[in-house]
């Protein structure tokens, strides 16, 4: 019975390592797959501003301009700027554009979460993300923001096919 138990724990030890980087490299590809899912949403939906309830237009999907896709702005948890901004109507990204989502991949204020539970960013500027003049990113496993880094672990949506 010793023998039986010391081979299953040895086994063990060896695959607990394998198992690890298995999942972190699952946990990156299920984001990147996220990440393409929204940016074709965004590049679908093609309005360059939304008009908010403040009559100034902003970008679309980051009405309170804090560089996270927005949520649901009638959710109880969403941010009071968010809420005063947002036009009648207005959903958020994954519920305007029909984006079907996992319940794993929204958090509390309904905005899509990257594997970490951590929100997705967006950021615009006119051709600075290859065809696109918007970008979606997580900030990786890590937690550490940094979009412009080449170095970061930060996962880009202008670089998914990567």
């Amino acid at each position: 019975i010793l023998v039986v138990i010391s081979v299953i724990v040895a086994m063990a030890a060896i695959s607990f390592p394998a198992f690890t980087a298995l999942r972190a490299r699952g946990q990156v590809q299920q984001t990147r797959t996220l990440l393409g899912a929204l940016a074709t949403a965004v590049a679908k939906d093609g309005r360059p501003g939304i008009t908010c309830s403040d009559d100034k237009v902003r970008r679309p999907w980051d009405l309170d301009e804090n560089n996270e896709v927005d949520g649901d702005p009638g959710h109880a948890q969403a941010p009071a700027l968010l809420t005063s901004r947002a036009p009648s109507g207005y959903r958020g990204l994954v519920a305007d554009t029909g984006t079907n989502l996992r319940q794993n991949q929204l958090n509390e204020r309904l905005q899509p979460i990257d594997a970490w539970g951590r929100p997705i960013r967006i950021t615009w500027l006119p051709g600075g993300f290859g065809a696109a003049d918007f970008g979606l990113w997580s900030a990786g496993p890590d937690g550490i923001d940094a979009p412009n880094d080449p170095g970061s672990d930060d996962i880009r949506s202008w670089e998914a096919a990567q």
